[in-house]
Order: C-alpha cells, then structure tokens, then sequence
C-alpha cells in the first residue's frame, strides 16, 4: 500500500486537478496521448469515482465548501485538499484502503490506473528531503560513479 502522502498527492495532482480542469473529455484526450482509449478511459472513470468518494466522506460545512472551491479552482485549492485527504485517511484506515484501492485499479493494457497518470504527472518520493522554494531538479546517476556520487556527497554530476 502506498503511503498516505503519496496517496493524498497522487489522488489530487494525478487525478483530482486534470479531471476538475479539463473536464472528463479533456482529461481523456491528454491521457490518449500517451496510452490507448481504453485506459485513458479507465483513468477517467477512476478520476470519478475517486471525487464521489471524497465527496461521500467530507459531508460537513467546511468541508462542503473547501471541496466547492476546489472544483471551481483546483490549482489553488489543491494543498488545502491534499491535507484534508491526509488527515482523513490518518485517521481513517478503511478511507486510506479505499483511495489506494481505486489507484491500483487496473487498466485494459495490464497497466494501473496510478501507472498511466504516471506518464502525465511525475511523483518524487523524497522521504525525509526539505524541500524549500517552488523548484526542484535532480540528475540521473548511473553505475559505479552512482556510487561514489552516493558515497563522497559529491554536488556535482558524476557524468560530466
């Protein structure tokens, strides 16, 4: 099972903001760029669904209204939603296996739905990293330089 951070993360920038912004038909279309119809379809479905549930589950007048901002406004509201989504699932396991659940779904190539998002979205996970400002960059390491990189700290790539 994912963690929760990666499952509130995923849920609103791989799913939540591309469905609310586009529109089903919209976010189908930019999926289909990069797999086939069914899967695009698939996720969709999924987006769906995932936005009933959180619907379903946050039925109170705060949070009523922060999840009506965030379909009006997704960039803007994401962060509130994600740590709304953390909180719950904190403190709600079945919430956290039912999110993880629809994310894992399958899709008709053999992929999951979490997967085909991934070729949209790039996820991080940087566990213990801070993070600071609104950038981050990375340098791919490879072989026995990936080690001595890992080893010595070095701040500058191995491959160049």
């Amino acid at each position: 099972m994912l963690e929760i951070a990666a499952i509130a993360g995923s849920v609103v920038m791989r799913f939540l903001v591309p469905f609310l912004t586009k529109g089903a038909a919209g976010f189908s279309d930019e999926l289909q760029k990069q797999t086939s119809k069914a899967a695009a379809d698939k996720v969709v479905e999924a987006s769906s669904g995932l936005w009933d549930k959180i619907r379903g589950v946050f039925t109170k007048g705060d949070d009523v209204q922060a999840l009506d901002l965030f379909q009006k406004n997704p960039e803007q509201w994401k962060q509130g939603i994600e740590q709304m989504l953390i909180s719950q699932m904190e403190q709600d396991e079945k919430f956290r296996a039912d999110l993880n659940a629809m994310l894992e779904q399958p899709t008709p190539d053999g992929s999951t739905v979490y997967n085909v998002t991934g070729k949209i979205v790039g996820f991080i996970d940087a566990r213990g990293a801070i993070v600071s400002g609104g950038e981050m960059t990375g340098v791919k390491v490879e072989g026995a330089a990936a080690a001595d990189f890992l080893r010595d700290g070095r701040r500058e790539s191995p491959n160049q």
